[in-house]
Order: structure tokens, then sequence, then C-alpha cells
């Protein structure tokens, strides 16, 4: 499960108690199932463009609401590192790095190792 999925998903829960909604009357309203609701909420599954649009108009919201989580995060982090001095801000960055290391991105993307200066690339063959 990626951050990504994570962060919509709370997106989608804080949004849909702010409604008083229960889970069962979202996943109606939305023309969803009850589970495949719960498992986006706790970030378990991709929604499909479909599912998102459906799930904002039950809401109330616009479906690039539902998307603007990074963003938000970036925000609140900001503010929340504001007052912090610049030994407690190293601090904060290294914490960072530390964890980005234990938990790498869910994307599978790796950057690539960089050929030697000098190496020949052999052109790739399809079969």
């Amino acid at each position: 499960m990626s951050q990504f999925q994570e962060a919509i998903g709370r997106r989608v829960r804080d949004l849909r108690l702010g409604r008083n909604m229960s889970l069962d009357a979202m996943a109606r309203v939305a023309h969803v199932s009850k589970t495949h609701l719960s498992n986006l909420e706790q970030g378990r599954v991709n929604a499909k463009v479909e599912t998102l649009f459906a799930i904002a108009g039950a809401l109330g919201v616009q479906a690039c609401d539902l998307l603007n989580v990074v963003e938000d995060e970036r925000a609140a982090f900001m503010e929340a590192t504001r007052e912090l001095t610049s030994g407690e801000l190293v601090s904060v960055r290294k914490g960072l790095e530390a964890e980005a290391e234990l938990n790498p991105p869910a994307s599978g993307l790796r950057a690539r190792p960089r050929a030697a200066r000098g190496a020949v690339r052999r052109p790739r063959t399809h079969a």
C-alpha cells in the first residue's frame, strides 16, 4: 500500500465522518460496495477514477478535493516546522531520510544505475 493510497483513504474517511455518514450509507450513495469503500479508506486498494468521482459526489465535493492530500499534508508539515530551530530541522530531516530508507516507495520504481562513463549500451531487442 502506498502513502498516496493511505492519504486518499484518510481524506475520504475524514470527509465521510465529518458529514456523519456511516460506511454503509456512504457506500449506498456512491454505488460502491461497503467492503470496497472500507478497503479504500484503509489504503488497501486503488480506486478507479469513476469510483473517486462517485465518492466525491456522495460527499458533495470535487474529485480533485480527494486528491489534494499531498498539498494539504505539505502545508501542515510546513506549518508544524515553522517554529523549529535549525538544529531541530536537521533532526527532522535526518529522521525523514531514515524513514525513507526503511520504507521505500511502493511503486517499485527505483533509480537505474548509471552506465559507467564510456560504456557501450546494448540496444534492446524485442522478442
